[in-house]
């Protein structure tokens, strides 16, 4: 459906070839007619960018929260061990689909409560010749390093290099 706007000569206007409302699923499409989440932008260059610019006195930038509660809405509850509470999620067309192929996440490192909030981040990649994409680093609760999970080593080891094509390890 259209979304309405006050055009450059003051008259009611739509464009719904780049402005596009999808009244049964509720998505906006930004250049396309049919949005894939509840907000799509697509198009080349500029088009499909988004931009934050917070301008004041203050350190803080511009920024994005994502936020994860279990329930219903209007009745939420806390995260649960191992939710994700946001996700950056590179995808790559192949053929007929997007896949996701590499991913930046935090997740519950533990059920939340009023004084348990415990989280950790991890990084996953794919392999070169591959389809698989796979969690390689950890930045567990504590601020522990792990390697390919929640692998972290014992006290003392070293993080050594694999090399250009090999994983790291702890000596």
């Amino acid at each position: 459906g259209s979304v309405v706007f006050i055009g450059a000569t003051g008259l009611l206007a739509q464009d719904n070839a780049n402005l596009f409302w999808d009244d049964t699923n509720n998505k906006l499409g930004i250049g396309t007619t049919a949005p894939f989440g509840a907000i799509e932008a697509k198009g080349a260059g500029v088009l499909s960018q988004f931009y934050g610019t917070r301008v004041e006195a203050a350190a803080a930038g511009p920024g994005f929260i994502g936020r994860k509660a279990r329930g219903t809405i209007g009745a939420e509850t806390s995260p649960l061990l191992d939710d994700n509470l946001v996700q950056l999620v590179g995808q790559g067309f192949q053929g007929s689909a997007y896949t996701s192929q590499g991913r930046v996440g935090s997740w519950a490192a533990e059920n939340w409560g009023a004084t348990a909030k415990g989280t950790y981040t991890t990084l996953d990649t794919t392999p070169l010749l591959s389809t698989t994409m796979a969690e390689r680093f950890r930045v567990g609760p504590s601020g522990q390093w792990g390697i390919g999970g929640a692998t972290y080593g014992t006290a003392g080891q070293p993080f050594l290099s694999g090399g250009a094509s090999a994983a790291p390890s702890y000596g």
